[in-house]
């Protein structure tokens, strides 16, 4: 029988922790990134109510300034929720998929995880399980300064590998 561990690879994670948004065009004088644009064009929603997401989405800060998020415990806390809670489906050791899934999401201004997704992904149910083990997550400690609180983007590689 194989012997089977998903493996959370952080590969210095600050540095996949992101927060810029990626721009592929401009629509109404606002940046669109590629999930933005997709629904822009794959969608009959009003333009002005995609302009007012985009607005929303421009409130995510960068890195540096303030405190960067932290999950509860830090890094290693993280490591450690990953490894006991991925759960690698039986469909995909049955067909011998491996590989590493790019999950991006953003930590709120009160640490809540939302808008999970996957940027690259090795199949459907190995992405599906990397962004439900994000996706329970508890909250993070959020981006604060003495001012105020931030919303903050990261892009986490999650490595599924048989042993």
């Amino acid at each position: 029988m194989k012997n089977l561990f998903p493996l959370l690879v952080l590969l210095s994670f600050s540095c996949f922790a992101q927060n810029n948004v990626q721009t592929d065009t401009i629509y109404y004088g606002k940046e669109l990134n590629v999930d933005s644009l997709k629904k822009l064009i794959n969608s009959e929603d009003d333009p002005l109510e995609i302009q007012d997401e985009l607005i929303e989405e421009e409130q995510i800060v960068e890195l540096g300034g303030a405190a960067d998020p932290e999950f509860p415990g830090g890094e290693r806390a993280l490591f450690d929720f990953i490894q006991n809670n991925l759960v690698y489906p039986d469909t995909s050791i049955n067909m011998g998929h491996q590989g590493i899934v790019y999950i991006q999401f953003i930590v709120e201004r009160d640490g809540a995880i939302t808008n999970v997704n996957t940027l690259m992904g090795v199949d459907e149910f190995i992405d599906k399980a990397a962004e439900d083990v994000i996706s329970k997550m508890p909250n993070w400690i959020p981006s604060c300064d003495n001012k105020e609180c931030y919303r903050v983007r990261f892009t986490l590689p999650i490595t599924f590998r048989l042993g």
